[in-house]
């Protein structure tokens, strides 16, 4: 789960499992966010976080790129767009991925290919919001879920879940 400005507030052990993949969720926390709060976004572009695991990056980069645009955009949000700012600052950017392209629909589920640890997980990434929030807090949460796209991936993340118990 994250808040409106892509903080992680909250995990399920899952995602801790494959993260676990590449190393320990705190260190790679501290790596890439240092002392501010773990954002996903940091964590999924940030060359000690999820980047260099992702085989379907020039899939995956531009899409979350314009769906932060879109919000930065929507919101008028200073943090949204120094967030924006400092992903796009990165050298290793593509120039063409920092134009809004705001007339062509984001998919509605992103693919998602991970290589990690001897592991090739296909998975895909849909993201809920509560439509009527009977609570301010909630107003303002997104739960991302991630669901394996391939039987294969199901699989891998089966055994994973029985390594761990053992």
């Amino acid at each position: 789960m994250v808040d409106r400005e892509w903080n992680l507030v909250m995990a399920n052990e899952a995602l801790g499992r494959v993260f676990r993949l590449i190393g320990e969720l705190d260190e790679i926390i501290a790596a890439t966010c240092g002392d501010e709060p773990a954002n996903v976004y940091r964590l999924t572009f940030h060359t000690s976080g999820l980047r260099p695991y992702i085989a379907n990056w020039e899939q995956v980069a531009p899409h979350l790129l314009q769906r932060l645009m879109r919000q930065a955009r929507d919101t008028g949000s200073e943090a949204d767009r120094r967030l924006l700012d400092s992903l796009l600052a990165d050298e290793s950017m593509p120039r063409h991925w920092s134009g809004p392209a705001f007339d062509e629909p984001l998919e509605p589920a992103l693919p998602l290919e991970l290589r990690v640890a001897g592991y090739h997980l296909r998975l895909f990434s849909v993201i809920s919001t509560f439509g009527t929030p009977q609570d301010v807090t909630t107003d303002e949460l997104r739960v991302e879920s991630f669901f394996p796209a391939d039987e294969t991936t199901a699989e891998a993340l089966r055994a994973l879940d029985r390594a761990e118990d053992s």
